[in-house]
């Protein structure tokens, strides 16, 4: 028969490992089941079903086909539109100013909105913060310059793209 408590020992010992087993089925089952589950759930909410996948815009072709212009025009058009430049031909300029306005992202409203223009606030209180004590602790040379060289570009393409819109506006 032999000792109880090397029996009651083995008995738990069994009780764990029958209890261990039966969790790792129950996890197993749970993602074999529930992952699919889930996708499929996920799949059909309405986030996804505003994607429309394969039809993007083609906002030069549409431009294009619009106006009736050639590949040349299309070449001087966006030229003009990046560099702020005039053009003669009333299509081209009714087409860089179509253009420039398909290429215009939606103004945010709402929520999102108010969100943009409190980040914007922080964004440019931290900055107006930050220019302070450089200039009082004559710290120039923990200011990001790199960061400055790179906002230059945006800044100058935005620039010159309404340059361009206001010039070839009739």
């Amino acid at each position: 028969m032999g000792d109880p408590w090397v029996n009651g020992v083995r008995r738990v010992h069994e009780q764990v490992i029958i209890s261990a087993v039966t969790w790792a089925w129950t996890v197993v089952l749970l993602l074999l089941l529930g992952l699919p589950a889930a996708a499929v759930w996920w799949s059909r909410r309405a986030a996804w079903s505003r994607l429309r996948p394969g039809r993007d815009r083609d906002v030069l072709g549409d431009v294009r086909r619009t106006h009736g212009l050639t590949p040349v025009a299309m070449g001087r058009l966006e030229a003009a539109l990046l560099g702020g430049h005039a053009l003669q031909d009333p299509a081209e300029r009714a087409a860089v100013v179509a253009l420039a306005r398909a290429w215009e992202p939606a103004p945010p409203h709402g929520r999102r909105r108010t969100a943009l223009l409190v980040a914007a606030a922080a964004w440019l209180a931290l900055l107006g913060a930050g220019a302070v004590v450089v200039a009082v602790q004559s710290r120039w040379d923990d200011v990001p310059w790199w960061a400055l060289v790179w906002a230059l570009p945006f800044w100058w393409t935005g620039r010159r793209t309404r340059r361009a819109v206001r010039l070839n506006t009739d």
